[in-house]
């Protein structure tokens, strides 16, 4: 009763502007306890969107991720060194090369994945993250005029879950 009185005048003063912005601290007996969850991160990932199908897990049997891409044109296979993985607030930007073609273009494929969390390690979550196909125009000449990077977008759909490697 005497706490919420406390803040009752608290409130009220600082909403009238009488009075400079402070804190309350609780005693320990009026702390609720927490309580903890301690989820797990999915490690495989299966999406698709338009003509694209993309397999992705962060580790594997071997102990290093693997990717499948697979479109209208193309079924190729990545791991280990051959999938760019960079940490940035937008989520893991994991990128692979599909085409590079000297003195032409280098096509690459990057799908953005946001962390995903799971309550237990047999649950499946439904996700969907953007993929990008990055064409860079490649010349022994040096860059010509206009952009040396074009840009193409697709939504993809799945799922996220746990995978004991």
């Amino acid at each position: 009763m005497r706490l919420s009185l406390v803040i009752s005048i608290f409130l009220t003063l600082l909403l009238s502007g009488n009075v400079p912005v402070m804190a309350l601290t609780l005693t320990q007996a009026q702390a609720q306890p927490v309580q903890t969850v301690n989820f797990t991160k999915a490690n495989s990932f299966q999406l698709s969107g338009g003509s694209i199908v993309v397999s992705y897990s962060n580790t594997s049997i071997s102990g290093v991720p693997v990717l499948n891409y697979r479109d209208n044109n193309t079924n190729l296979n990545f791991s280990g060194q051959e999938i760019s993985i960079q940490e940035t607030e937008l989520g893991q930007l994991i990128t692979v090369t599909l085409e590079a073609v000297p003195d032409l273009r280098t096509v690459t494929f990057t799908i953005i994945l946001p962390l995903v969390n799971l309550s237990t390690r047999s649950e499946t979550v439904r996700i969907k993250v953007p993929g990008i196909t990055t064409t860079t125009r490649t010349t022994i000449a040096g860059p010509g005029a206009g952009p040396e990077k074009t840009y193409s977008t697709v939504n993809l759909g799945g799922t996220a879950k746990f995978v004991v490697f």
